[in-house]
């Protein structure tokens, strides 16, 4: 059998095991009400990881370009993204896959044969870094926004800025005498 053929035939314990090494990146109370709660509705952070995790996995079986994969990926680089954290652990998770596919195929194929693979998984690795950039660039400008809004709130309660003029600052008058313009 040749490499493609037994990740084909194993790829539903390579999804497993790799869902199962990213689990174990989270807190033991989260990794288990993600890992057991099947509820989508109850559980859509484990629901999500766990689909995007068997979509990837079946694009890096198939053989799928990382392009084609981008839109799988983005759903869980989001879910990192929004979970904080260093961005080393963040986007750990997609080198977690290596070790998965060796503990499936350990024995059965030489550790050389899986070097294309392991490209494949590191140029993954680079679109996902790319995704998780743009989300938190995103995160950071919405962010930015709500202190914003939050500050202009404030100078509206303050009475330093007008109610129904979001960008000019109401100077206060007759403060002192030498601070209005004549």
């Amino acid at each position: 059998m040749n490499l493609q053929e037994l990740l084909t035939e194993r790829q539903a314990a390579i999804a497993q095991g790799w869902l199962d090494r990213v689990l174990q990146t989270y807190p033991e109370q989260t990794r288990r009400f993600l890992g057991a709660e099947s509820d989508p509705f109850a559980n859509p952070v484990g629901q999500a990881l766990r689909k995007g995790i068997t979509g990837l996995t079946d694009g890096l079986v198939r053989g799928a370009r990382p392009d084609e994969l981008a839109p799988v990926l983005e759903e869980v680089v989001k879910i990192r993204a929004v979970q904080g954290g260093n961005t080393s652990c963040a986007m750990g998770f997609i080198f977690l896959v290596k070790p998965a596919v060796r503990a499936e195929l350990e024995g059965i194929v030489a550790p050389a044969d899986l070097w294309a693979f392991d490209e494949q998984i590191d140029d993954l690795a680079l679109l996902a870094f790319s995704i998780y950039l743009q989300c938190r660039e995103k995160l950071y400008e919405i962010r930015v926004g709500e202190v914003q809004n939050r500050v202009g709130r404030l100078l509206k309660k303050a009475g330093m800025m007008a109610p129904d003029d979001d960008d000019e600052p109401v100077l206060p008058q007759n403060h002192c005498s030498g601070c209005n313009p004549k």
